[in-house]
C-alpha cells in the first residue's frame, strides 16, 4: 500500500474519531425518571399538610404499631401517651416517601417465596401507611432490606419489588433485618425544656433533703462605660447555703438547656412514680416574669426517674445519669463552709 493510501486511510479513522467524540459531548442526559422508567409512589398532588396519620409496624405486629396524628400544636404521638412528637422527623420522613422514587427490581407474580430474600414479606417488612383526611389512605409501603441510603420496598398488595433510594426502616430507628418493632419514643420529641441561664432570674432547686436558692443580682457599675451589665449569683433567703459552688450551679443550668428525657411513661401512674407529691423540683422565674417548674419523682434510686413540666400532663422518664446532672449531689454545689443547716434540721 503506498503513501498516499495510508494517509487516506488515517484521515478517514481520524474523521470517525472526531464524529464520535462530537456525539458523545453533545449528548445530554434526559430525565432520570424518564430514562430509567423510575415508579412515583405519592402523586405531585399530594404535599406534606395532606398526611394527616401515619402508622409504622412490622408485620402482622398491629397490636404494637407505632401511631402519629398532626394536631393544631403540632405531631402527637398517639401510641405513646399521646406525647408531642419531633415534628423535624416526622414531617422529614412524609418529605422523603413523598419525592421517593422506585427503579423495577423484580416481580415475584410468579415466586410467592420470593420476597423473604428482600425482607419484604408481609410478616417481615416494616409498613408504613400515610392517611390523608378522612381516614383515607394515601400510600401504603412495604419496607425491606437497606444498604446505605438503598433499599427495596414494594406497594401493599402488589408483587413488584423496586429500589429506591431511600431507607424507610433506618428513618424509623431500625437496623440490619431486626424483625423487632420500632421504638415508640424514637418519634417522640426528647428536647422538652430550654431555658437560657442568661435570661434566668431567679431559681429554686428542692431535694428531699434540702433547698437551694439562687437568685441574680447585678455586678457593681465598671468604670469602663464601653462594657455592658455584668451579674452573680447569690444565695436567697431560705437557702440552705451562704454559698455554693459555681460550676454546680452552672451544671445544672446547661441540663436545663435543653431539658433531654429518654421516653414516656402512663400519666395514670403519677402516684406510682412520686410525682404528686414530688420530692425534687426546680422553679425558674425569667427576666421577662415567665415561670417554669419541673418536678421529678425517685421511687427507685438504682432506676430511672420520672419528670413533668407543671401544667403539662405528659410523664417522662430519664436515665441515672441525667437525672444526677439536674439534681446533683449536695457536695458539688455546697461548700463546707456556706453549710448552714443546723443539727435540728439534719
Amino acid at each position: 500500500m503506498d503513501n498516499r493510501k495510508l494517509i487516506a486511510l488515517a484521515v478517514v479513522f481520524g474523521l470517525l474519531a472526531l464524529a464520535l467524540i462530537i456525539k458523545k459531548a453533545s449528548h445530554q442526559p434526559g430525565d432520570i425518571v424518564e430514562e430509567a422508567d423510575l415508579k412515583q409512589f405519592v402523586s405531585d398532588d399530594v404535599t406534606s399538610p395532606d398526611v394527616l396519620k401515619i402508622e409504622l409496624r412490622v408485620g402482622k405486629k398491629k397490636d404494637d404499631k407505632i401511631v402519629l396524628v398532626r394536631a393544631d400544636d403540632g405531631w402527637k404521638v398517639k401510641s405513646l401517651y399521646n406525647v408531642r412528637g419531633d415534628t423535624k422527623k416526622i414531617e422529614g420522613l412524609i418529605d422523603k416517601i413523598s419525592k421517593m422514587k422506585g427503579e423495577f427490581r423484580a416481580d415475584n407474580t410468579s415466586n410467592a417465596g420470593g420476597f423473604s430474600d428482600y425482607l419484604l414479606s408481609d410478616e417481615t417488612a416494616l409498613h408504613c401507611v400515610l392517611y390523608g383526611s378522612e381516614e383515607k389512605q394515601i400510600l401504603h409501603i412495604l419496607a425491606g432490606k437497606g444498604w446505605n441510603n438503598n433499599a427495596f420496598v414494594r406497594v401493599d398488595g402488589s408483587n413488584v419489588v423496586y429500589t429506591t433510594t431511600v431507607n424507610i426502616r433506618s428513618e424509623a430507628g431500625l437496623w440490619g433485618e431486626s424483625e423487632d418493632p420500632p421504638k415508640h419514643n424514637h418519634w417522640m420529641r426528647k428536647e422538652i425544656l430550654e431555658l437560657d441561664k442568661e435570661k434566668i432570674k431567679h431559681v429554686a432547686m428542692t431535694w428531699p433533703d434540702k433547698k437551694l436558692i439562687l437568685e441574680k443580682h447585678e455586678k457593681p457599675a465598671s468604670k469602663d462605660v464601653r462594657k455592658s451589665k455584668e451579674y452573680e449569683w447569690k444565695p436567697a433567703p431560705g437557702s440552705i447555703a451562704d454559698t455554693f459552688k459555681q460550676s454546680g450551679v452552672d451544671g445544672i443550668f446547661k441540663a436545663l438547656k435543653p431539658l433531654k428525657v429518654d421516653n414516656a411513661a402512663d400519666p395514670a401512674k403519677k402516684k406510682d412514680y412520686g410525682l404528686e407529691s414530688p420530692a425534687y423540683r426546680i422553679d425558674v422565674t425569667m427576666d421577662d416574669g415567665g415561670k417554669h417548674a419541673v418536678i421529678a419523682g425517685r421511687p427507685d434510686l438504682n432506676s430511672e426517674a420520672y419528670l413533668m413540666l407543671e401544667g403539662d400532663p405528659a410523664v417522662y422518664t430519664m436515665q441515672q445519669w441525667s437525672f444526677k446532672k439536674l439534681f446533683p449531689e449536695g457536695r458539688t454545689l455546697i461548700t463546707l463552709e456556706g453549710f448552714k443547716a443546723q443539727a435540728a434540721d439534719i
